[in-house]
Order: structure tokens, then C-alpha cells, then sequence
């Protein structure tokens, strides 16, 4: 399959793939005196081989015809064969390398340039894709360098030299060999017409099947909820089934062409042919049999030298969506970002008719000023879609605004270095991420100057110390995977204490208590408290009795900010907030009865 399928896709090594392999050069750049290196000792094996077998055709088969000493030629050939296996075996040692050290550069400036892009566009791009660009698709790379570079001098090279040969022996058979392959590529260009729409959704189809195998993985707990996996199941056995019966058809397609193809490029075939127009050639005095013997042997070094072809194509079609891949990532557009720190004259946080949109559905956030004094704390609710998270997400550039602007301490926050601006704002979501190292390495990320007691202050200041001490290792105890060991509620006292731990002056948070029950919610509140005292804070909540004491609430829906003020004032304005305040009190007196 492997052969009929690349027989099938071949022709355009020159013209439909020249783009791709361009780029896969580009890529390439880092190890490009390596590679000169790889494709020098490539040529020179080529060489050394058509050599040998020149030396075998004119200094060994004649004396062994005439019966004269051949050993000298023959020697000649064994070093010219073992020089050239040599070559390829330096060739390929330096592809190796280089592959090894592209790997290496690739992920080192892809990892650099997710750095340097928003936030807000590498949550668009999602870790699955961002891993399979930065993992598989480089791995696939590597393959393509390692395995693959040192035949391009094979197929470029070797069919000129032999061709050259061929004519200077004998011209005509040298025009029934050409004949043959002019032919097979014919026959490719022809193929490839065919089945280009096939190779498409090959790969399409392979996605699919992946797709549906992720899919049941990642769902597995909900799998086994709900269906125990019947449809799940079902969705990966259809896909499977799809990708089966489209590889039976292709194959199906292609194996009459991608025989032919190997059939006319079979060393064999170009013997047959050379053989009964050379004993022809002989018998009628036109050929010495030397001559044909030469010509044999020549011969067969082209077809071997024009078989990779078939693999380069293939090749050359299996690394076009992942280099594709590498490059548009290397190309997402970057955050721009200052060098020079900003003086704060204080730490108020002020939107000035901001307005954002995340693509081409309307503004997420529309028009919004909003000051929030230095030391203060603002709490924003409203019903969810209202905007009030992306508006908190501006604050570190996940994304940046369209229009209007964001200060703190009077400067714009797109004026401030990175170093800067997360040296004076600190967030608290609701989706909470642990590391699977120690507990304390966890509450250390972002502050690795801190010491054990600095760590155990922040635990007690986010009432994280008693949990963690009762732990089998206390703060060494393994937090897991994404802190599968600890509930919702002790994972987010970790985050809390860490941003205790980091002491900024700016705090945002985002439904910090949203999933905690009710003793987590008391000890989480209280963490919040402790966290908050002496801060600039902006706070997101749907539990309005957690923000009655704001400084000042904002109400917003659509985008907006509707109204605003203090608790008592708002519920008697008797607007949203009213609302909002009246329901949120009815569910406090719900029970089931």
C-alpha cells in the first residue's frame, strides 16, 4: 500500500511541491552548513558508486572474459564501494544530527514565540493543537531531515551521471532505457492528476479517526456516566470503519497504476529491455558484448538511482500539513511588548471606554469606563455573558483592547513590560491549575526566591496550613496531575496562597469561590480576605453576599455597565441589581419540602 499509494502522488517534484519544499528549507535554515555537509558526502558516495560500477564494466568483467588478471580492478571497485558506503554513512550521521539539533531549535523558538503572543490567542489555539505543533509535528520533521535529505543528491545527481554514461557507451540504448522512464514519469503525472483529492482526504480521514479517539479518552469519566461507552464507542467504530473502507477504495484505485509504475521502474524491467536490444546490437556486429555488459550495469544504477523518487514525493506530502502547521504558528502575530519599566504615582485601575470583541459577532465589551481607587475594592456582577471576565482578562492582555485604553497608576498597561505588569497585578480564577511537583513548589511558582516560612505564612494567610499539614508529607506531599489529589476547594487555597505569596498590590478575582462548597467556601472567603486587605481589587462574583461590603459594585449586561454604586444604594435604585439581589435571596431560602 505504501508503495502504490506514493506511486500515485508523485510527478510534481519540481512544480506542485517546490512551495512546500521551500518552505520545509526555511525551516531548515539553523542547520543549513550541516546539511551542505550531508548532501557533499551524498554526492560523493552517488559518485563513487557510478564510478565503481564503471571500473566493474571496464577493468573487471573484460580480463575476466579474457582470462587475464582482473584483481587490480577489482580492488579498485571494493575501495571506490567501501569509500562510497562510507560517505553515506558519514551523510547520514551528519542528517541525524542536524535533524536532532532542528528539533531542538524548533521547539526552542516555537515555545519563544508562544511567549511572546497574547493569552487571549494561545487559549484560541487550544494546548491540544499548541502540543501537536511543538511535539509531533517537529517529530514528524525530524524524520523528514534524519531519513530523507540524503536521497535528494541520490535522485539528482545519479540519474545524470548515469544517463551521461549510458549515451558515451552506447546512445541507443541509452534512448530505449530514457524511453522507459520518460514514460513512467508520464504515467505519475497522470497518476497524481488522479488521486491528488485522495490524498486529501486520506489525511482528513486520519484526523478523523484521531479526533474520535482523543474524544473517547478524554471523556472517559462522562463515558462511563452516562453509556458506558456504547456511544462513544460507536462514534470511534464508525470512524474506523469510514477510514477502512476509504483506504480499500483507494487502494483499490491506485494498485493497477502503482503496479505499472513499479513494473517500469524495476531495475529488471530496464535489464530485459537493455539485454534483447543489446544482443541484438551484438549479434549484428554493431556492439561489442564488453560494451553491452557496461551498459547492463549502468543501467540498473539509474533505476536504483530513480526508485526514491517515489518515497521523496511521498515524503515530501506526509510533512506538508506539519511544516504548514510550524509556520502559521511562527507567524501568529505578537503582543507587542516595552523594555522600559513605567513609574506607578499610585495603584488605581482605570478603563477608559474600552471596547473588545472577539471576532466578528459584535463587542464582548462595549464602551466601558470604570475607575476603581487605589486600595479599594470593586466587585462586578451581572448575569453571565454580561462581559465582566473578558473585562477582568484585559487587565494581563489576554488580550489586548480595540479601542479605548487600560491604566494603572496612570500608565497605560500596553506601555508596561511584562516583567512589570505581573509584579503589580495578581490574579485569583476559578479555574485553578497545580503543577504535579510538591505542594510547596506550587505555592513558590512565580516567587522562587521564598523561603519554607515565607511559604507556611502564605499557607496560614490563605487557611492552607491546617490541610496541608495534615497531608502524609505535609508541604512535599505531590499535588498530582493538575492537582488530581486535593478538591476544588484546597487546590484553590494553594492559588490563593501563591497569590499571597507574590504580594502585589492589584488583585483580580474570578469567582474565586465558585465551586466550593460550603466549608471550603468559609475558609476560601476568609483566604480572600486575607489576600485582599490593603490591595487595589476587582472582583467578579455571582454571590452578591460576598461583595454587600464592596467599596463599589458595577452592574453590567451586554458588555456594558449599567449601573453602579454601593449595595444599599442599588437595591433601593431598585434596577438589575435589585433584581439580581432579590433572586439571589430567594435561592437562600429554597429547600426542598
Amino acid at each position: 500500500m505504501a508503495v502504490t499509494a506514493a506511486a500515485s502522488g508523485v510527478p510534481e517534484m519540481e512544480q506542485k511541491a517546490a512551495m512546500e519544499q521551500q518552505t520545509v528549507w526555511q525551516l531548515m535554515a539553523p542547520v543549513r552548513n550541516r546539511m551542505r555537509g550531508v548532501w557533499f558526502f551524498s554526492a560523493l558516495s552517488t559518485g563513487l558508486g557510478f564510478v565503481g560500477l564503471l571500473v566493474l564494466a571496464f577493468f573487471v568483467v573484460p580480463h575476466i572474459v579474457d582470462g587475464t588478471s582482473f584483481w587490480p580492478g577489482l580492488a579498485m571497485f571494493g575501495g571506490l564501494t567501501l569509500a562510497g558506503m562510507g560517505s553515506m554513512v558519514l551523510a547520514y550521521r551528519q542528517s541525524h544530527l542536524a535533524a536532532f539539533r532542528l528539533e531542538t531549535v524548533l521547539r526552542e523558538r516555537l515555545l519563544e514565540k508562544l511567549s511572546r503572543i497574547s493569552l487571549g490567542e494561545w487559549q484560541a489555539q487550544g494546548a491540544g493543537a499548541l502540543t501537536k505543533v511543538i511535539v509531533e509535528d517537529v517529530r514528524e520533521l525530524h524524520g523528514f531531515v534524519a531519513d530523507t535529505t540524503p536521497s535528494y543528491p541520490r535522485v539528482m545527481i545519479g540519474p545524470v551521471i548515469a544517463i551521461a554514461a549510458m549515451v558515451w557507451i552506447d546512445w541507443r540504448l541509452a534512448l530505449a532505457v530514457l524511453a522507459l522512464l520518460v514514460g513512467a514519469m508520464g504515467w505519475i503525472a497522470i497518476s497524481a492528476r488522479r488521486s491528488a483529492d485522495r490524498i486529501r482526504d486520506y489525511g482528513k480521514a486520519r484526523e478523523e479517526v484521531s479526533g474520535a479517539i482523543v474524544e473517547f479518552l478524554q471523556a472517559m469519566p462522562v463515558v462511563r456516566t452516562f453509556d458506558g461507552g456504547h456511544a462513544s464507542f460507536g462514534r470511534y467504530q464508525q470512524a474506523l470503519d469510514r477510514f477502512s473502507q476509504f483506504v480499500a477504495a483507494w487502494y483499490r484505485q491506485v494498485a493497477g497504476s502503482g503496479n505499472l509504475l513499479m513494473v517500469l521502474l524495476n531495475p529488471l524491467t530496464a535489464l530485459i529491455v537493455v539485454l534483447a536490444l543489446g544482443l541484438w546490437f551484438v549479434t549484428g556486429g554493431s556492439l561489442e558484448t564488453g560494451s553491452l555488459v557496461a551498459f547492463l550495469l549502468v543501467s540498473t544504477g539509474l533505476s536504483e538511482a530513480v526508485m526514491p523518487l517515489l518515497f521523496l514525493q511521498s515524503t515530501t506530502q506526509k510533512i506538508a500539513s506539519p511544516v504548514k502547521r510550524i509556520h502559521q504558528l511562527l507567524s501568529l502575530p505578537e503582543r507587542e511588548n516595552r523594555t522600559e519599566a513605567q513609574f506607578l504615582r499610585d495603584h488605581e485601575a482605570r478603563f477608559e471606554d474600552v471596547t473588545f470583541s472577539y471576532g466578528s459577532d459584535g463587542p464582548t465589551v462595549a464602551n466601558v469606563s470604570l475607575v476603581a481607587p487605589s486600595g479599594t475594592v470593586t466587585a462586578m456582577v451581572g448575569p453571565s455573558g454580561a462581559g465582566k471576565t473578558t473585562l477582568a482578562r484585559l487587565i494581563p492582555r489576554f488580550w489586548d483592547v480595540n479601542s479605548g485604553r487600560i491604566l494603572i497608576g496612570g500608565v497605560d498597561i500596553r506601555d508596561m513590560p511584562d516583567a512589570q505588569l505581573l509584579r503589580t497585578v495578581s490574579f485569583v480564577f476559578q479555574d485553578t491549575f497545580l503543577f504535579s511537583g510538591s505542594i510547596a513548589d506550587n505555592i513558590r511558582f512565580g516567587s522562587p526566591g521564598a523561603s519554607d516560612s515565607d511559604i507556611e505564612d502564605a499557607a496560614r494567610v490563605a487557611q492552607a496550613h491546617e490541610f496541608i499539614t495534615a497531608l502524609p508529607n505535609g508541604y512535599r506531599t505531590s499535588a498530582g496531575e493538575r492537582g488530581i489529589f486535593l478538591s476544588g476547594g484546597q487546590r484553590q487555597r494553594i492559588n490563593i496562597a501563591r497569590a499571597v505569596l507574590q504580594d502585589r498590590p492589584v488583585l483580580v478575582l474570578d469567582e474565586a469561590t465558585a465551586f466550593a462548597d460550603p466549608e471550603n467556601d468559609a475558609a476560601i472567603t476568609r483566604a480572600l480576605f486575607g489576600l485582599m486587605r490593603g490591595k487595589t481589587v476587582l472582583m467578579i462574583a455571582h454571590r452578591l453576599q460576598t461583595v454587600r461590603g464592596a467599596d463599589q459594585i458595577v452592574v453590567m449586561r451586554d458588555g456594558r455597565i449599567i449601573e453602579g454604586g454601593a449595595h444599599d444604594a442599588l437595591v433601593k435604585a431598585g434596577g438589575l441589581y435589585a433584581d439580581l439581589w432579590h433572586l439571589h435571596q430567594e435561592a437562600r431560602q429554597w429547600a426542598i419540602r
